[in-house]
């Protein structure tokens, strides 16, 4: 696959600062260069030093088949991985990564669940959390989430479709679609039981790291599913659109047997208009038209969680997933 440079410059093996390095570095520019910290701070974000935590999910393969039912409904609706919550920072020894085939019993795979009533949820403890996060990521900013990095390896069933759409997304019936929660935390830890749904629909075990903890006590966590949203005539299952809509993240290629890689960027700074050239050049690379107006990382706040969905339709069709992987920049 050819490199695109629009996205080579976010290769793994670039350098990520931490938020330590971040701060170094800006009070060196200030100190050295005399320059007034909004001037350095508009360095920082032009340079795009940023942190960033990571999760992945690689290491055999998942398929997501239409028609196929399966646990809190259709698994051609597929939850597949969430992000460590905005502001969060994990402990050196906590995974950033877990197996496509592991069952989903940890923190980044497990599927969440419809809550009607997200005033119900418990939250005693949640804003005080969450302003620890943001004081130990010292985040900043109106828009504290600059970037979202997506990658994606993966293929359809190779076989299917209309002859003169094969290796092009146009007749594509498999993709990705993106999603969003909200934590909540509580120190009301009987809510931690998992066959207590009315309580909470999806348990977040803790992580056993003062973060999740208040006073040396652990924190019962669970998310509050802001997309996808739940649906209108089932309270129990998730609305989903029949096919790709203008906010699908990434189709396959349509008939073609050959794992992808791919690599999409989604910045606070981005201001496609969907009925542009440019969101027409989107829509021929099998991403939705509104996809890229950076909406959805500037409404990222404290807490708040990406996740990713597989999805796959009609009889035959297959999205056949090796990768998916979540990096998410804020500023310092």
């Amino acid at each position: 696959m050819e490199e695109d440079p629009a996205t080579s410059f976010y290769d793994s093996d670039r350098y990520i600062p931490s938020v330590e390095d971040v701060i170094t570095t800006k009070d060196s520019i200030h100190k050295n260069c005399k320059l007034p910290i909004e001037l350095v701070d508009t360095i920082i974000d032009f340079a795009e030093y940023f942190p960033r935590t990571t999760m992945c999910r690689t290491g055999g393969e998942l398929r997501v088949r239409a028609g196929r039912s399966g646990l809190g409904g259709h698994s051609e609706d597929r939850f597949i991985l969430r992000s460590f919550p905005l502001g969060y920072i994990p402990k050196g020894t906590l995974p950033t990564s877990c197996s496509m085939t592991s069952a989903n019993e940890a923190y980044p795979t497990i599927p969440p669940s419809p809550w009607q009533d997200p005033a119900a949820l418990p939250s005693d403890v949640t804003e005080d959390i969450k302003e620890r996060w943001a004081s130990e990521s010292h985040i900043r900013g109106e828009f504290p989430c600059r970037k979202i990095v997506f990658t994606l390896v993966s293929h359809d069933q190779g076989w299917g479709g209309e002859p003169g759409h094969h290796g092009t997304y146009k007749g594509s019936f498999t993709w990705f679609d993106v999603g969003k929660e909200r934590i909540h935390l509580s120190q009301d830890i009987s809510t931690m039981n998992p066959e207590n749904v009315e309580m909470f629909p999806a348990i977040l075990p803790e992580h056993g790291s003062p973060e999740w903890k208040k006073e040396n006590t652990p924190l019962a966590c669970t998310v509050e599913t802001l997309q996808p949203r739940v649906h209108p005539h089932s309270a129990i299952r998730f609305e989903h659109p029949l096919l790709p809509t203008l906010d699908c993240l990434q189709k396959n290629r349509t008939s073609t047997k050959e794992a992808e890689e791919y690599k999409i960027v989604w910045t606070c700074h981005d201001n496609v208009d969907p009925d542009s050239l440019e969101g027409k050049a989107l829509e021929d690379q099998g991403r939705g038209r509104n996809t890229a107006n950076g909406q959805f990382v500037r409404d990222m706040k404290v807490g708040d969680i990406v996740t990713v969905w597989g999805k796959a339709r009609f009889p035959g069709w297959v999205n056949m997933i090796e990768t998916v992987r979540i990096d998410v920049y804020w500023a310092v």
